[in-house]
């Protein structure tokens, strides 16, 4: 059964999915949530279900992500507070099963995958509505946040509200969108097309250290990074929008290799 926090962030996938058809031009079924109260709230719940399940695997796959962790990726941090309400009617314990949802394919929560796009405001909220941070271990290398935040930053991250201020941004230059273009051309020539998951996977497997986060990470990196940018879901992006996650990629790490300031 659907419950209401999913519900209600329906309302944000379908602006998004309309701006898609809008400007993909395709025929599209869209996702409709009744205003209305037609006092037959579980048969409406059921059909958003349906109809997010249809609409988010035709465009982004058998990801298996939830609205808690599509707000995480487009940084929206109204739609991320909407979708952990505690006003939904929930138990503590159906709360924390939605809030600390792991995906089929790779064990991830919302706050792993916050971890690995760098969206660390968000992982904050998460984790002040209670996000398990310390035990949770996804299926690629049975990592918790907490260990991959160690990983990849290093003495940066002491205790998890270090995480909090983490800001890879600081670090990007100019000289890393000169290099990502670089790396980008190597790989895939000049062409505009083809920007997609796997082609960014073949250029950060170029560009970041293979042990950053460890075996099998940079595949689903390369697709939470790209649908964190594919606005009309296409499941690519032009070339500078990919130039700018290499760029992104390359400022984590910088940080991670920049010893903290009070060492």
């Amino acid at each position: 059964m659907l419950d209401i926090l999913t519900l209600v962030s329906t309302v944000n996938i379908q602006q998004e999915l309309n701006e898609a058809n809008a400007q993909q031009g395709k025929n599209i079924q869209g996702l409709v949530v009744h205003e209305h109260d037609n006092g037959n709230e579980g048969s409406m719940l059921e059909d958003a279900a349906q109809q997010v399940s249809s609409a988010i695997d035709t465009f982004e796959g058998a990801l298996g992500l939830t609205p808690v962790m599509y707000a995480v990726l487009y940084d929206d941090m109204d739609m991320l507070s909407t979708v952990l309400s505690t006003d939904g009617g929930l138990s503590d314990d159906e709360y924390l099963a939605h809030l600390n949802y792991q995906t089929p394919s790779h064990g991830l929560t919302a706050s792993h995958i916050a971890v690995l796009v760098g969206n660390f405001r968000a992982l904050k909220m998460l984790y002040e509505c209670g996000a398990d941070v310390f035990e949770l271990r996804d299926t690629l290398q049975g990592q918790t946040v907490f260990e991959i935040l160690q990983r990849v930053y290093k003495d940066h991250v002491q205790t998890i509200e270090d995480a909090f201020a983490l800001d890879p941004s600081a670090f990007l230059t100019d000289d890393m969108f000169t290099r990502g273009g670089s790396i980008t051309s190597e790989i895939v020539g000049e062409s505009e097309e083809q920007f997609d998951a796997d082609t960014l996977m073949d250029v950060l497997d170029e560009a970041v250290p293979r042990d950053l986060f460890g075996d099998g990470y940079l595949d689903v990196l390369s697709e939470l990074l790209i649908v964190s940018k594919d606005l009309y879901y296409a499941e690519a992006v032009s070339r500078d929008v990919f130039v700018q996650c290499v760029a992104d990629m390359l400022a984590v790490v910088a940080l991670s290799d920049t010893p903290p300031a009070d060492l």
